[in-house]
């Protein structure tokens, strides 16, 4: 018996795969139509927010600058301010217990989870209490504050979305 063959020599059973893979080009090509117009819709619409974000820049630029005065500063104790003695472990804890009860529970509290921190995460102390201090010396809280990203306004993470 013959197997019968259409016009473009394959067999029939390979009409049912031909005919998909006919519809889903098809299906592309009209997606792909589609979403043209969306693409151009979106560009616009970034184009037209940039142009606001400019004119607010430049309307920004011109209002008066806030004196020191008037700037809202964050309070902070004095003792964020103190630097740090790195010379030894037990001159670092020193200058820790001096600055503790200079501070606020909060800011020590802050202060000891970013120490706790750029222990694990500073690549130059390689998690060596010791080399960390080192690395501190002359440092103030404020200034190992902002050593660590984390705690920076704005930039606050949710555990399992970042």
């Amino acid at each position: 018996m013959m197997s019968q063959r259409v016009p473009d020599g394959s067999s029939p059973a390979a009409a049912p795969a031909r005919r998909l893979c006919v519809f889903l080009g098809a299906l592309f090509a009209v997606l792909l139509s589609l979403s043209a117009p969306l693409a151009a819709q979106e560009a616009q619409e970034a184009e037209v927010s940039a142009d606001a974000q400019s004119a607010e820049v430049e309307n920004a630029e011109i209002a008066e600058e806030p004196s020191a005065e008037t700037a809202p500063t964050p309070k902070r104790s004095p003792g964020m301010s103190l630097p740090f003695d790195g010379s030894s472990t037990e001159a670092f804890e020193e200058s820790l217990s001096t600055i503790q009860s200079e501070v606020t529970d909060a800011e020590f509290t802050t202060l000891q989870n970013a120490l706790d921190y750029l222990l694990v995460y500073d690549l130059g102390a390689r998690r060596d209490k010791d080399l960390l201090y080192q690395r501190l010396d002359g440092k103030t809280p404020n200034e190992v504050l902002d050593m660590v990203k984390w705690r920076q306004e704005g930039t606050e993470r949710v555990r399992g979305r970042n």
